[in-house]
């Protein structure tokens, strides 16, 4: 025997609103010959699910790749990602860095632009000078930026990223951090976050046995 049919559902969607929709009604209809039924979040069986005490059933793949909806979710910009305060304060500090330097090469741009209108350009014949003022100024500018662009520091970043591995290093031999009835060491999952661990005075939990461990023990 044969089973045909049609799924008619929506297309994916970025917009939080139709996310919104989709969980109050079902957005797909599994239509035949004789039957129109609504595939509800129970019809669902996601990757990895074991399926059990159940003789047969008819799957059907709908989405996959960019169109499911997590990798819908994660196309969003809506999403903040994780940053230290550190590395905050340093992205702040070097664009205020670039915004100095554009300001000195605008500032001596028009310095030569009005020297040379106060001077006779072509009496200054061994700075080999264009007489057009603006074609000047764009030099003068390109040329003071490339002269003075070691004033950003680009390393920095580097360089942070150089001590955050030897943090990681050091986290993960941690003996004082190793739990011995599992034999499992501290993981560091994001390098980025090491310099936030000095900074944490609470720790604020929903579930009692997350922090405390609840063992029942039999006596």
């Amino acid at each position: 025997d044969t089973f045909s049919g049609v799924i008619e559902l929506e297309l994916p969607d970025e917009s939080h609103e139709s996310q919104q929709l989709r969980r109050r009604s079902p957005n797909a209809t599994l239509r035949t010959k004789n039957v129109r039924a609504a595939i509800q979040p129970n019809n669902i069986i996601l990757r990895g699910c074991v399926l059990r005490n159940t003789d047969w059933m008819i799957g059907l793949v709908l989405n996959t790749g960019k169109d499911v909806k997590i990798m819908q979710g994660s196309a969003s910009s809506n999403i903040a990602t994780k940053s230290s305060n550190l590395e905050v304060l340093a992205t702040r500090q070097i664009f205020g860095v670039m915004v100095l330097l554009l300001a000195m090469c605008f500032t001596g741009a028009t310095a030569q632009a009005v020297f040379n209108g106060n001077n006779s350009i072509s009496d200054i014949w061994y700075l080999n000078w264009s007489p057009n003022g603006l074609k000047q100024w764009i030099i003068q500018f390109f040329y003071l930026l490339l002269l003075h662009a070691s004033f950003i520091p680009v390393s920095l970043y580097v360089s942070m990223a150089i001590v955050r591995f030897g943090q990681s290093y050091f986290i993960r031999n941690d003996l004082e951090m190793f739990y011995e009835p599992l034999e499992y060491a501290a993981a560091v999952r994001t390098m980025t976050l090491n310099e936030e661990l000095g900074q944490v005075s609470h720790i604020f939990s929903d579930k009692t046995g997350t922090l405390t461990c609840n063992n029942m023990i039999f006596r």
